[in-house]
């Protein structure tokens, strides 16, 4: 073998042993970002939410649609709250939530709402939305 052969099978020797010591995540990196930059933006819905009526049962869906893994909460910022009376109801993993209960306060609140998915091999999604709920007397 002449020496050009022998620093070549060297050298990739040397790449094989350092792939197999750093596990299969160094073969699969370009294509996990490519798959990761390539995933689609979720969305929360409904875009709007119905009115509800002070003392009568309300119960909306939200869904975290397009979601590529499990969802890890739906969260309601403390700066715009539910109307009093109302809850958001989540099962883990799940990619939609319930608001729920007997609204007890008439007015236009500002609701945000914000959800995220666990990561696997790319960082977990997430979106957020401000609602405007209406309770009427």
């Amino acid at each position: 073998m002449t020496q050009w052969m022998l620093m070549l099978l060297r050298t990739l020797s040397s790449v094989l042993l350092c792939v197999l010591l750093a596990g299969c995540e160094t073969l699969l990196l370009g294509s996990t970002l490519i798959g990761c930059a390539a995933r689609v933006e979720p969305l929360l819905l409904p875009e709007h939410l119905p009115d509800g009526q002070v003392g009568m049962p309300y119960r909306q869906r939200i869904e975290f649609s397009k979601a590529t893994t499990p969802v890890h909460g739906f969260y309601i910022s403390d700066k715009t709250p539910l109307p009093a009376g109302l809850r958001i109801e989540h099962q883990d993993r799940e990619a939609q939530a319930l608001i729920a209960g007997i609204p007890s306060q008439a007015g236009l609140h500002q609701v945000h709402i914000s959800v995220g998915t666990y990561g696997t091999q790319c960082v977990g999604l997430s979106a957020e939305r401000t609602y405007h709920l209406r309770i009427v007397e």
